[in-house]
């Protein structure tokens, strides 16, 4: 019998070579992932970042079972799965970034067969799928054929038909590709749920970082098969930054003093009031004629907001928000600003 512990995903020093193709002795092997290793908590949110080509996919197939390693060892809750690779095919469920098998069939079918595929009777495959028409906004499209549905549409029944069977591992290939705003954000809010109310295991891979960030827990960012940062979304912007700035807009009120005016009234009275020899300085950059970006040390952040309107006078102020590093920012760091995110990981298989 084989015994499970409760440390979800343990995997060490995994390397996948790719033998090149073809007769040409020049073509060398491809390293698609090299000595990676990291641990996916039970019950936690975690991510995968990188650009086109990165081994995300390659990691993910080893993880799901279905590709072998070179080297290295992957666990999932204590148990080889290179050796018992049926042991992660029966907790697991995987919504891949295209290619469902369910072309001709209606939604509320599909949904009802995949139940079935995962040990559901038809009694508990009815209900789940009802559930999940309701959670997922399906009801208008159930009674259509998968061939039918826009892109979008195809993204939000993959994932009906992920979590039919109650999975305790979910693994998902950019969830929100092609879907409009208030479709993206229930998704989102979805994943948060059942990570929150089930303790399912989330897996994402992404390039939608700026949505994500909101639900993830735990960051890898990868590239070129190696793990360049392994870290909460919290520590890993601390590693780059611990600034964060505030972004003034201010109104049309402004008849005898200009932004630049503003600028330097204001940071001389912070230099003043905040600056120390343990502390940065403050950085100011002109936007636009009624924009002002001032850069300071978060943890100062709330005392000098109040400490700002109170110079500049509230009644100056059009709007105003406080930001700290992205994510994005992170990515960027790591990877580079040519790696841009929104082109590279759409259509990827990497």
């Amino acid at each position: 019998m084989i015994e499970t512990v409760k440390n979800c995903i343990e995997v060490s020093n995994l390397t996948k070579i790719y033998e090149a193709g073809g007769r040409s002795k020049a073509r060398q092997p491809i390293v698609a992932n090299d000595a990676i290793s990291l641990e996916i908590n039970q019950g936690e949110v975690f991510g995968l970042l990188g650009p086109n080509g990165a081994g995300k996919t390659t990691l993910v197939n080893q993880i799901l079972g279905l590709a072998t390693p070179t080297e290295g060892s992957i666990f999932v809750k204590g148990i080889d799965i290179i050796k018992h690779p049926a042991f992660v095919k029966s907790l697991a469920s995987y919504l891949p970034q295209r290619g469902i098998a369910f072309e001709y069939t209606e939604v509320h079918k599909a949904l009802l067969f995949a139940g079935q595929l995962k040990g559901l009777t038809k009694i508990q495959a009815k209900i789940q799928s009802e559930q999940l028409i309701g959670e997922l906004d399906l009801g208008e499209v159930a009674d259509t054929f998968f061939n039918k549905l826009s892109g979008g549409m195809r993204r939000v029944v993959g994932l009906g038909l992920a979590l039919m069977g109650r999975p305790e591992i979910l693994v998902m290939d950019e969830p929100t590709n092609e879907l409009d705003p208030v479709r993206r954000r229930r998704v989102w809010n979805i994943i948060q749920e059942i990570n929150r109310e089930r303790g399912i295991t989330c897996i994402l891979v992404t390039h939608n970082v700026a949505e994500a960030e909101t639900v993830l827990q735990r960051v890898a960012i990868i590239d070129k098969g190696k793990v360049l940062a392994l870290g909460t979304p919290g520590k890993l912007k601390q590693q780059i930054s611990t600034e964060a700035f505030l972004d003034l807009t201010l109104n049309d009120m402004l008849e005898t003093r200009d932004t630049k005016t503003i600028a330097e009234e204001v940071k001389f009275k912070l230099d003043q009031r905040f600056h120390s020899a343990t502390l940065p300085a403050f950085r100011f950059s002109v936007e636009s004629p009624n924009n002002l970006k001032i850069y300071l040390p978060f943890e100062q952040s709330g005392e000098v907001i109040n400490f700002i309107v109170s110079e500049i006078g509230p009644q100056v102020i059009d709007d105003f928000k406080l930001a700290h590093t992205s994510l994005e920012d992170v990515y960027l760091h790591h990877v580079g600003p040519e790696a841009s995110l929104n082109k590279s990981e759409i259509g990827s298989r990497s």
